[in-house]
């Protein structure tokens, strides 16, 4: 659901009652937030230095779990963030997991990311290289080739 959906109303009580239940103690920060007409995103993801908070479910999802690495992305290999799978492939490849046995395509050097890396539940059951592009299908941990982890 997107914040325009909620409604102004729904947000400032919310974002009221998430500084009153926290730690933050700063009477002039809940003021300017319970006064404000636009609320602050939930969730925003960076990179490399820009910030994205237009996220799919399955992003804001994957960043419940903390980073278990720095995405690398291969040599000559460009980030392109105009697809919102690419901003989950990414997420996915910070914070998922290494595969018992990378899928054929990581095996093959494709994909802009060093590592093959999965995130159960998330992304259709490919790994983060496959998912950039929205090319999830060609992947053969999602085949169900082997995703012990």
């Amino acid at each position: 659901m997107r914040y325009k959906d909620l409604g102004t109303h729904y947000l400032r009580a919310h974002i009221t009652d998430h500084l009153d239940n926290s730690s933050i103690t700063n009477p002039s920060l809940s003021a300017a937030v319970s006064s404000s007409s636009m609320a602050p995103p939930a969730h925003s993801v960076i990179i490399q230095g820009q910030t994205y908070t237009q996220l799919s479910r399955s992003t804001v999802g994957m960043l419940e779990e903390h980073a278990r690495r720095q995405v690398v992305l291969r040599t000559g290999r460009q980030f392109n963030a105009i697809r919102s799978q690419n901003i989950e492939a990414w997420v996915c490849q910070e914070r998922g997991r290494l595969p018992e046995a990378e899928c054929d395509h990581c095996k093959n050097s494709f994909g802009p990311f060093t590592c093959c890396v999965v995130f159960p539940d998330y992304i259709h059951g490919s790994c983060a290289n496959c998912h950039y592009g929205s090319l999830s299908s060609r992947c053969s941990i999602r085949k169900g080739i082997s995703i012990r982890i």
